[in-house]
């Protein structure tokens, strides 16, 4: 009966060993991986029952048609009122003015001036003054003082004094506008101003006491 049970014992035993010998080689033939890396995968592996790995397709963005309804197309008119700035600027026209009095032109050849025309815009006026004191005699050395009158009032173009004789003697320039000057005396007891015609070139005056011509 003992004989028995120790061969079962021993029987157990052996087995155990023969197990526990089994597992010890089998785990000094696998590769040695660190914590977290997967198990590589034996060359002589079988392939048959492994999935072959998924190819990605790169990603491509939709089209916006694929993702929003195609619009209707608008007409020119709805697309000018929805942007304003792009309607079409209307090209302003100055009217041109029709003048009511035109000019005639008159051909130069058509002028005939006088043969003597020297086209000047004034002439020479030779001046004779007389003066005369109180008593009627030359007044000598006093002022007398020639003007052209016009719109703003009188402009003064000469003067100059009397001699021993009592005139007053100049040649100057008159514009051919003027028909008269205003010759003034600065004496007293005589009339002093008077307004005098221009005739045939000369502008001759006397001037003596009042009430004397």
């Amino acid at each position: 009966m003992k004989q028995r049970y120790f061969r079962q014992i021993f029987t157990a035993t052996l087995s155990y060993l023969s197990f526990s010998t089994a597992l010890l080689i089998i785990s000094c033939q696998a590769p040695q991986t660190s914590p977290g890396q997967p198990t590589p995968l034996n060359a002589n592996a079988s392939t048959q029952n492994i999935p072959q790995a998924v190819t990605e397709k790169p990603f491509k963005s939709p089209k916006p048609s694929e993702i929003y309804p195609q619009a209707p197309e608008q007409s020119s008119a709805q697309t000018s009122l929805n942007n304003p700035s792009k309607q079409p600027v209307p090209e302003t026209r100055v009217p041109q003015t029709v003048s009511t009095n035109p000019k005639t032109l008159i051909p130069i050849s058509s002028i005939h001036a006088p043969a003597d025309f020297d086209y000047a815009t004034s002439r020479k006026v030779a001046v004779d003054i007389a003066v005369s004191n109180p008593n009627g005699k030359p007044y000598t050395k006093v002022m007398v003082a020639i003007y052209a009158p016009d719109e703003t009032g009188l402009n003064p173009m000469v003067r100059g004094v009397t001699d021993q004789t009592g005139h007053y003697r100049d040649l100057i320039r008159v514009p051919y506008y003027l028909q008269s000057l205003d010759v003034q005396i600065s004496g007293f007891g005589i009339a002093n101003s008077n307004r005098v015609s221009i005739q045939n070139q000369q502008l001759q005056a006397s001037f003596g006491p009042l009430g004397v011509k």
